[in-house]
């Protein structure tokens, strides 16, 4: 009888370990903003949760830390895509890549940022490239 209450005992133990020790997939959220706003559209698919949600103006959506994410930026008659901008945090990237996949791990704003057919590429402020 005390074997098999130890046994159960470990049993306990070892669940309770597996439930509440290993940390289970937080929820983060992506922002997705349009620049200047009304010059197109981004379609985001991200992976966890599976969802597919076409922006049209700032939107927030939560999806599970580390989910892939893919950004889509589509831009109406008169505007061409320049680039995405991405800020998590003190840290910034961007990504000259449509469709562009991004990781998500913390919460973030990426900004679709589309220039007038035929105008010059604006230059961000500052850029720390994701390590």
């Amino acid at each position: 009888m005390y074997n098999k209450n130890m046994n159960i005992n470990k049993l306990l133990i070892l669940a309770f370990v597996i439930l509440f020790a290993i940390p289970l997939s937080s929820a983060v959220s992506t922002t997705v903003v349009i620049s200047p706003q009304g010059a197109g559209t981004v379609t985001v698919v991200a992976t966890s949760p599976a969802s597919n949600t076409i922006v049209t103006s700032s939107t927030t959506i939560t999806v599970n830390s580390g989910s892939q994410v893919t950004y889509l930026a589509t831009p109406k008659t008169g505007y061409k895509f320049d680039h995405f901008y991405d800020v998590w945090g003190s840290k910034s990237e961007t990504s000259t890549q449509n469709p562009w996949l991004d990781s998500i791990s913390a919460d973030d704003t990426v900004t679709a940022v589309f220039v007038a057919s035929g105008s010059a590429t604006p230059v961000p402020t500052s850029v720390v490239q994701r390590q």
